[in-house]
């Protein structure tokens, strides 16, 4: 929801869609779970993919459940422009990290050590220098 600009907000308003902080997620899910219940639509049903966290997916009996999400599905086919960006993407972390393995080598030799955290901070500093990088954080 942090990341929605606003021009993303008014399209979604648009197209009906609400947004939620994701703190407040479990309790709107529920409560929209147990109005469909009250409201005697017994037989409501929900797409709950397997990468859903157990808490969300415990809201709903398994009766409701259908199977995963049928856009699950479509996201993993991947045209051939998306399967280059993929490779391209893979080639350049790859790099990223024979580099870092590198300097640990180097290090090690040298007698340096470093904390599993340094270690990290260190891949992801010499990953931040590669060319299209994005930051998840």
């Amino acid at each position: 929801m942090d990341k929605a600009d606003d021009k993303m907000q008014m399209y979604l308003k648009e197209k009906r869609v609400t947004l939620h902080p994701y703190d407040e997620a479990y309790t709107f899910i529920s409560n929209w779970n147990n109005e469909q219940k009250t409201a005697n639509k017994a037989k409501h049903r929900v797409f709950v993919p397997t990468s859903t966290n157990y808490l969300f997916g415990s809201i709903f009996d398994h009766v409701s459940v259908i199977d995963a999400s049928p856009v699950q599905v479509m996201k993993g086919v991947k045209n051939p422009v998306e399967l280059n960006g993929m490779r391209q993407s893979h080639i350049r972390d790859s790099a990223g990290l024979v580099s870092f393995l590198m300097q640990l080598e180097e290090d090690l030799l040298a007698g340096r050590t470093m904390t599993e955290i340094e270690a990290a901070e260190k891949i992801n500093n010499l990953r931040s220098t590669l060319d299209k990088y994005v930051d998840l954080r």
